[in-house]
């Protein structure tokens, strides 16, 4: 799947909550693409490449490479949807994502994993913060990860040909501290190649 367009299920009713986004396939590209599932009293569900960690039974894309927008918003009183990016392969992830809460809402959840390598851009963006309501949550969760300095690399996984491994640079872990939880979670283990200083 090759997608470079616009797909918008924003719910502008009052009341209403915003709708449902999903994308699946063997393979999954994105290039500016832009996902609306915003709604007044909440955001939606957006599903590209597979379903929350990977559950089974349900669909999921061998690779994934994400760019453009995705937005699971509450609008005007409400608590944030939920985003997820999955692949059991390689999820390259760039961009913006957001599941902001609004009014008394909670913050959403936004999950990039690759069950292989995640590679997080540096220049990505990613928001589950509230306006009065408890922050949401950004889980990224691969197989093995490394944060790193700005413009840096990490060693290769074994058994895997990529030159990058799983990644995510340090400044865009803190810049989306300031309103996200962040959970960092690996089923072999985490490396922290810099420091992470959040003020």
């Amino acid at each position: 799947i090759l997608l470079t367009g616009t797909l918008d299920v924003t719910n502008e009713q009052e009341a209403g909550l915003g709708g449902e986004i999903n994308v699946f396939g063997d393979e999954i590209q994105t290039f500016g693409a832009e996902l609306y599932a915003s709604g007044e009293a909440g955001g939606g569900l957006m599903r590209i490449g597979g379903t929350y960690q990977g559950e089974e039974g349900n669909p999921r894309v061998n690779n994934l490479s994400f760019s453009g927008v995705a937005r699971a918003d509450a609008l005007t009183d409400g608590a944030g949807g939920e985003i997820v990016l999955w692949s059991d392969g390689a999820t390259e992830c760039a961009g913006e994502l957001a599941a902001r809460g609004a009014g008394d809402g909670a913050g959403g959840l936004v999950e990039t994993s690759g069950l292989a390598v995640l590679s997080v851009d540096e220049f990505a963006q990613v928001s589950t913060a509230a306006e009065s309501g408890q922050s949401g949550t950004w889980l990224l969760d691969p197989t093995e990860l490394t944060v790193v300095a700005t413009r840096g690399t990490s060693s290769i996984i074994t058994g895997s040909n990529s030159p990058f491994g799983s990644r995510l640079t340090v400044s865009t872990l803190v810049s989306a501290l300031n309103g996200t939880n962040i959970t960092l979670q690996a089923t072999d283990r985490i490396t922290v190649d810099t420091a992470i200083n959040a003020t």
